[in-house]
C-alpha cells in the first residue's frame, strides 16, 4: 500500500499521486518557492517525518529550512511544533 498521497488542484484539473518512498511537493512563484517532503515509515524510530523549507526558484527567493521533524509534532501543542504559540493550548 502507498505510504504517501499527493494532490494538486489546478484551474482545469486535479492530479493525484500515490508514493511508496519519500514524497516532495513544490509550490513556486517568481518570488521563490516552498518545498515539503514527507519521509520515513511509521514502524521506524521517529515515524513519519516532515521537512518544510523555502527554496530558490528561477534565481529568486532564499533557501531556508523551516522545520524538519516528526509529522505528528506539527499538530501537537508542544514547544517544538511550528504551530505552537506560547501560552496557548491546542
Amino acid at each position: 500500500m502507498a505510504r504517501f498521497y499527493g494532490e494538486v488542484d489546478g484551474r482545469r484539473a486535479s492530479v493525484h499521486r500515490l508514493h511508496y518512498g519519500p514524497m516532495s511537493v513544490r509550490a513556486c512563484s517568481w518570488q521563490g518557492g516552498v518545498e515539503t517532503t514527507l519521509y520515513g515509515r511509521e514502524e521506524d524510530e521517529g515515524g513519519i517525518r516532515c521537512r518544510i523549507e523555502t527554496i530558490r526558484w528561477q534565481g529568486h527567493g532564499k533557501s531556508v529550512l523551516l522545520y524538519d521533524g516528526p509529522l505528528a509534532d506539527m499538530f501537537e501543542a508542544s514547544p517544538t511544533s511550528p504551530l505552537y504559540k506560547k501560552g496557548e493550548a491546542a
